[in-house]
Parts: C-alpha cells; sequence; structure tokens
C-alpha cells in the first residue's frame, strides 16, 4: 500500500518519489557578482575565497611568477651555408652546445637535421650535375659522330669515359675494342 509521500503509476509499475526545492547535497552558489550587478549563481566547483563561494569565473586568476631572465643564445660559428663542410660545423657545433645545456634539445635538432639535409641535397646537386655533364658529352659523340670527325670522335669518347669516372664507374672495367677483335 502506497504511503502518503510515494504513489503508484498503474502504467509503468515504479514508485514515484516527490519533487523537493532543497538538494540531497552541499551544493553551494557562486555569490561574485556579475558585471550587471546580479548574482553568477553558478554552482558547478565552487570554492570558498575571501568570506565568498565562487566560481571558476570568478576566482582570482593565477599571475605567473616572475620567470627568470632568458639567456643570450650561443652565436653560430657560420652565418650562412655554402658548402657541406658548413653545414657539418654547423651541425657539429649544435650537437655540442645541445649536450653543454646551451641550446635546448629540439632547437639542436632542429638545426643539425636541417644541415642533414643541406648535405643531402648538396650531394643529390652534385651527382645531377655529373648525369649532366654524361649527357653534355654523350651529345658531343653523337655530334662528332654525325660529321663523321675521328678526332673530335675520340676526344668526346674521352670526355664520356672521364664523366663516367666522376661518376665512379671504374675505368679499367673497360676495354677499347680493336677492330678484328672477336666479341663475345
Amino acid at each position: 500500500m502506497p504511503n502518503s509521500t510515494q504513489s503508484v503509476d498503474p502504467t509503468t509499475d515504479s514508485i514515484v518519489t516527490p519533487q523537493t526545492a532543497k538538494e540531497s547535497r552541499a551544493i553551494h552558489r557562486c555569490e561574485a557578482r556579475k558585471r550587471d550587478g546580479s548574482v553568477c549563481g553558478f554552482y558547478v566547483g565552487t570554492v570558498f575565497l575571501d568570506g565568498l563561494w565562487r566560481c571558476q569565473h570568478h576566482r582570482p586568476k593565477k599571475r605567473p611568477e616572475t620567470a627568470a631572465p632568458v639567456p643570450k643564445l650561443p652565436r653560430p660559428p657560420v652565418a650562412a651555408l655554402k658548402s657541406p663542410a658548413d653545414a657539418a660545423t654547423l651541425a657539429s657545433w649544435a650537437a655540442v652546445q645541445g649536450s653543454l645545456g646551451r641550446l635546448d634539445h629540439q632547437r639542436s635538432g632542429a638545426i643539425v637535421a636541417a644541415c642533414r639535409e643541406f648535405r643531402q641535397a648538396w650531394a643529390a646537386q652534385d651527382t645531377h650535375a655529373k648525369q649532366i655533364a654524361v649527357v653534355v658529352a654523350w651529345e658531343r659523340l653523337l655530334d662528332a659522330q654525325d660529321l663523321g670527325d675521328r678526332d673530335a670522335i675520340t676526344g668526346a669518347r674521352e670526355g664520356l669515359r672521364r664523366c663516367f669516372a666522376a661518376l665512379g664507374f671504374p675505368r679499367e672495367a673497360y676495354t677499347v675494342p680493336r677492330p678484328g677483335d672477336p666479341t663475345t
């Protein structure tokens, strides 16, 4: 049998409790004033400060303590990267400065990575220039063959061999064929 504070809903067979105007836990509403002069009333996360309950919006902001003066960064040994030697010098300097604590590891790592990229680009540019020289020497050889000039053909072949040697192809592996030699 239901008592006076409970009622039974015949459609759901559940007990309904009456609504109360009082909250069951200790909640304190923010007592600070808004810009328009009304009380805030926000109740989530209130803290008692300076005699008032305050929400996160009305708490005093934490002021950062005076930071220590930022130390002046050391000066790099080179002003511009003009050769792979400059990149190696700067990367070595950054690694040493990072290990001594004068540069933080992010800056030191960024400098070393940039120098590595520069050296790779320099090497690729150098290889590309050697490959272009092979193409130019080949064109000279074809032009000399079209003209039928034996001295120009010999000079162009020698220039082509120098280009191949610059790319790392061994010269001794190549034998000059002689007329009448059997080809294998």
